[in-house]
């Protein structure tokens, strides 16, 4: 609150439950629901803590302290994840995740929502930026933005040049951290912000000897295997390139530069190919297909704006996907299949709001998660029928894997007390939990925290070893 009275904060139970918005009093105090505001992904206070600006999917909203008096005042095109006003209240600045490019960008609006417009579109130093805050006297706007792989913090002038256009920001870090999240002082002398270097430590778990590193000195996840079991491909972090490798390190290739994220690479079943998701400063998330022997990567569906979490079929003849982003906000349009040879595009009926597909070894199955992550879906390829196998109560569900044989379905849980790592057999439906995950500091990537299995089928995790700590920077200004 501008008082420092009181935080507003949300709940978040899994994937696709609606946020409520609190206010949380400070030092302590019982918390009280703003309304009945669900499905909140940002919130902010006005100047005077009289009203709250809110963000549901693509719209933004303003309404009283108390919830009342709710009315919509823009819409932008992708979701909302950070909102601020100035600080004489007749500006907000949003940041949008836009569709068309996955990547945020600051938007710029009055506080009635007239004026709608897009930040520094004409700025091409950084790939994008966004998770900024105002300094006090409203004369600048700090944030951080991604150049080279790095987060860095930047500052941008309010004011225009008198000789008219807009301002151009100026860069204040310049690594070798991470920066993110900045926070000027109240008494506009420093700037706060957070200092981390992304890091992971992938551990197996063995039932008798518990977790043991696995791939050591690789800091990585998304870990895919050939069917022979001989070679394993990797996404590396923090910088996101996808490697290839033998099984014990050896002959490891990067497929992808540095001008592409990926994510979730799967071996082609004959071993020569891998498909996997990814995305560039100009683009969605895409399906795309790369020789295990290096090469360019070519789009999976030319053109296709979308391309969500591909798997192969075990005859290595088509790949399934979602060609919509994964929920939340938006519930996507469902799972489709790509036949190779053709080409052609179909979608399996019944699908919409499912996502991560996984096609069972023996071709028999497409597993899917439910919109809210707490269902585990089964597509059976004979019939063309879906089925629901009951998991209730353990929390949202993340990663299936098939067992290389086809006979379990594993999967990890969060948003629960006792997450877990757990596992299905597919013909009783009988579940078993293997192991605790409570207590385990994993590191969450932008789809969550990764889970899968080794050649093996032992469970693999991504242990979060990153450095995190908070900076100030010493601000003065002209």
């Amino acid at each position: 609150a501008p008082d420092g009275s009181a935080l507003l904060v949300s709940n978040l139970k899994d994937t696709g439950s609606s946020s409520a918005v609190w206010i949380l009093p400070l030092p302590t105090g019982a918390p009280r629901r703003v309304g009945d505001l669900a499905s909140v992904s940002a919130a902010a206070w006005s100047p005077h803590g009289t009203e709250v600006a809110f963000a549901k999917a693509l719209d933004v909203y303003l309404a009283n302290v108390d919830g009342t008096n709710t009315r919509k005042i823009a819409s932008v095109n992708g979701p909302i994840f950070n909102l601020r006003f100035s600080p004489d209240g007749r500006t907000l600045r949003i940041e949008v995740t836009e569709t068309n490019t996955a990547s945020p960008q600051l938007w710029e609006a009055r506080r009635d929502g007239k004026g709608l417009h897009r930040l520094l579109s004409d700025w091409n130093e950084a790939d994008f930026g966004g998770n900024g805050s105002w300094t006090r006297d409203g004369k600048y706007y700090v944030f951080h933005a991604l150049l080279n792989g790095l987060n860095d913090v930047w500052a941008l002038p309010t004011r225009t040049r008198w000789w008219g256009g807009q301002p151009s920001p100026v860069r204040l870090t310049n690594g070798p951290l991470d920066f993110d999240s900045p926070v000027p002082s109240k008494d506009g002398k420093k700037i706060f912000m957070l200092g981390e270097q992304p890091r992971t430590e992938l551990l197996r778990f063995d039932a008798k000897a518990g977790f043991v590193p696995y791939f050591a000195n690789t800091s990585a996840i998304d870990l895919a295997f050939s069917a022979d079991g001989q070679w394993v491909t990797y996404v590396s972090m923090p910088d996101f390139r996808l490697w290839r490798s033998r099984i014990d390190g050896s002959l490891p290739l990067q497929l992808t530069s540095s001008s592409m994220y990926a994510e979730l690479p799967r071996w082609s079943p004959d071993g020569k190919e891998i498909v996997f998701m990814g995305r560039t400063n100009k683009t969605d998330y895409r399906g795309y297909l790369v020789s295990a022997n290096g090469g360019t990567p070519r789009e999976l569906i030319p053109g296709a704006e979308f391309g969500f979490d591909p798997g192969w079929s075990p005859d290595g003849k088509s790949i399934v996907l979602c060609l919509s982003p994964p929920p939340p906000p938006v519930i996507g349009t469902g799972i489709s299949i790509v036949d190779l040879a053709s080409k052609d595009v179909s979608g399996l009926a019944g699908s919409e709001g499912l996502f991560s597909p996984r096609w069972s070894p023996d071709g028999k199955y497409i597993a899917a998660l439910s919109n809210d992550s707490e269902t585990l879906m089964l597509w059976e390829v004979a019939t063309h029928r879906w089925s629901k196998l009951a998991i209730s109560d353990i929390g949202a569900v993340g990663f299936p894997s098939w067992s290389h044989d086809g006979q379990y379905l594993y999967f990890d849980t969060t948003f629960t007390a006792d997450p877990g790592f757990y596992r299905m057999r597919i013909s009783d439906h009988k579940l078993e939990k293997l192991f605790s995950l409570k207590g385990m500091r994993r590191f969450r990537g932008n789809f969550g925290a990764w889970t899968g299995l080794a050649p093996d089928d032992s469970p693999l995790l991504a242990r979060d070893i990153s450095s995190q700590e908070i900076y100030a920077l010493d601000w003065e200004t002209p």
